[in-house]
């Protein structure tokens, strides 16, 4: 077999750093292990975080004398539901019509915030709207302009689950233009 292929692998193995990993100690046995790509979340963290990071993961690489990369995952726009009234998670049921207003309310059963202003100019009826990773799915059935909460999405539940404050929203097969 060639040894350049042995020595740059076609396949990585791709391991995220977090507080637990950043050790240069246990960085140094994930690449023992088999490590080499690592992923540093931006999501995450601060930028002389990552820098020192990545310094060690450089360091342990060259001293080690094995080839590895490191995958910056860079957080794009965070779409998410506002806060809730009494700050109290509620239960929603499939079936029930919920309202996805552009206005800071507090949530309730029949009305929840976004901070994403333009939520009404990327979504269409028909269109899926998830919260919470995908725990929640809503069916959109209307969008209603200037009303009293703003631009408002009126949905549909068909998955059910606790709503809580702050999750994040996804928008599968919309173009999202935040």
């Amino acid at each position: 077999m060639n040894s350049d292929a042995m020595r740059f692998p076609l396949t990585r193995i791709v391991a995220t750093v977090g507080p637990a990993s950043e050790d240069p100690r246990v960085l140094e046995q994930m690449i023992r292990a088999g490590v080499t790509t690592f992923r540093l979340n931006f999501s995450h963290g601060n930028h002389d975080r990552h820098e020192n990071v990545y310094r060690r993961i450089r360091e342990l690489a060259v001293r080690l004398e094995r080839p590895t990369t490191i995958l910056q995952d860079l957080q794009g726009p965070k779409l998410r539901i506002g806060d809730l009234k009494n700050d109290q998670p509620f239960e929603i049921v499939t079936g029930d019509v919920i309202r996805i207003c552009t206005s800071p309310v507090r949530g309730t059963k029949i009305r929840i915030s976004t901070s994403y202003s333009d939520l009404a100019n990327d979504i269409r009826a028909g269109n899926r709207f998830l919260i919470d990773d995908g725990l929640i799915e809503l069916l959109v059935s209307d969008v209603e302009r200037d009303t009293d909460w703003g631009d408002e999405v009126v949905a549909t539940v068909v998955h059910c689950w606790l709503v809580k404050p702050q999750k994040g929203i996804n928008l599968p097969g919309t173009n999202v233009s935040a």
